[in-house]
C-alpha cells in the first residue's frame, strides 16, 4: 500500500512539474509576442471619481463597463425598452487552462443590445466581442475622453450629453442622445465613488439615475422619433 501511495504520489509530481513547464512556456511565449504582463496598479485605486475624466476608459482598470437602460416612446405613440452596455476587460492576469489570455488580445471587448417592443411584444437583441484580431470588428476605449465603439456601435460625451448609437442586422437602428436631469450619484460609503470590496480591494462605481432622452429609432426600414428617460451607471477597478 505504502508503495502504491508512493508511486501515486511520484506521477502527481510529475504532472504537476509538467504542467509548471507548459505554463512557463506559453508565458514566455506570450511575453515574445505581445509583451509581458502589467500589474493593473498604478495608485490612484482609491482616489474619489472625478468626472468627466472618468466617463472615459481607464488603462490599469482589469474590468470596466458603461451601462445605460430606460424606455422610449416615439412621435406615434408606440413604446420600447433599451438596453446598451459596453464591457472593457484588461486580459493581463486572465489564462485559458495554461495559455495566457493575453496573447489572443489586450484588452477585449464586449458590448450587448437589447429593445424590446411593448406594443407587438416582440423582442430584440444582438451582442458583440471583440480583440481587434483578424476576423474582429475594431474596437476602442478612449483614456482621453468618453468615446468607446466596437463596429458601428458607440458610446461618447458631446456637449455635457450622452450619445449612444446600436443596430441590429442592417433592419435596426438606435440612436439617442441623454442629458442628466439630477445629480449624478456616487457609491461607497464616502459617497465618493470608491466602493470597497474584500481585503481592501475597491471598484470606482457611479451612475446617472435619470437621463432625459431623445433621439431617432430606425425599424423595418421606417425611421421614427422618439422621446423618454434612460439610467446609466459606470463601475471600474
Amino acid at each position: 500500500m505504502a508503495e502504491q501511495n508512493t508511486i501515486q504520489d511520484n506521477i502527481q509530481d510529475f504532472v504537476k512539474k509538467l504542467e509548471q513547464t507548459a505554463a512557463d512556456f506559453f508565458e514566455g511565449l506570450t511575453d515574445s509576442f505581445v509583451g509581458k504582463a502589467e500589474s493593473l496598479r498604478d495608485g490612484t485605486e482609491h482616489e474619489p471619481v472625478s468626472l468627466p475624466r472618468d466617463l472615459a476608459a481607464h488603462r490599469h482598470a482589469q474590468t470596466e463597463w458603461w451601462y445605460y437602460t430606460g424606455h422610449l416612446e416615439t412621435v406615434s405613440g408606440k413604446k420600447f425598452g433599451f438596453e446598451l452596455v459596453f464591457f472593457k476587460r484588461r486580459t493581463d492576469s486572465d489564462k485559458f487552462s495554461l495559455v495566457p489570455v493575453r496573447l489572443f488580445g489586450n484588452p477585449i471587448y464586449f458590448a450587448h443590445f437589447a429593445l424590446t417592443d411593448v406594443n407587438e411584444k416582440q423582442f430584440r437583441y444582438a451582442h458583440r466581442k471583440s480583440a481587434n484580431g483578424f476576423f474582429d470588428l475594431p474596437a476602442s476605449a478612449s483614456e482621453e475622453h468618453y468615446h468607446l465603439r466596437l463596429g458601428d456601435w458607440s458610446l461618447r460625451e458631446a456637449k455635457d450629453a450622452h450619445v449612444l448609437r446600436a443596430t441590429i442586422g442592417a433592419g435596426t437602428v438606435f440612436e439617442a442622445t441623454l442629458k442628466p436631469s439630477k445629480n449624478v450619484v456616487f457609491n461607497g460609503i464616502a459617497k465618493d465613488g470608491v466602493s470597497f470590496k474584500d481585503e481592501g480591494e475597491a471598484s470606482r462605481y457611479f451612475a446617472y439615475t435619470r437621463m432625459e432622452m431623445e433621439g431617432d429609432l430606425i425599424l423595418d426600414s421606417k425611421t421614427e422619433h422618439f422621446n423618454g428617460s434612460a439610467w446609466m451607471d459606470r463601475e471600474f477597478g
